[in-house]
């Protein structure tokens, strides 16, 4: 497997999700992977999610620089190092 920097979910806020189950589960499958990055090792900052209004350019838009600014800010990922 190739080591990657940054790993992002992007799903539609709940209101206008059709599937409302999946988009309600999200944070909790997330913030239970962060917990294992951190248990091996890894920042649990190189995975995280967002919720997007589908149809909004101007609001994934800002997602996206956030997204990338933290990349920018974490860096290459130690993986990639040792690999």
């Amino acid at each position: 497997a190739t080591p990657v920097d940054l790993v992002w979910v992007i799903g539609c806020t709940e209101k206008s999700c059709r599937y409302q189950e999946g988009s309600h589960r999200l944070a909790g499958r997330v913030k239970y992977a962060q917990k294992y990055l951190e248990e091996i090792g890894l920042e649990a900052d190189r995975l995280g999610h967002n919720r997007v209004t589908p149809g909004e350019p101007k609001e994934l838009a800002q997602v996206l620089a956030d997204i990338k600014a933290r990349l920018q800010a974490l860096g290459a990922t130690p993986l990639k190092a040792a690999g």
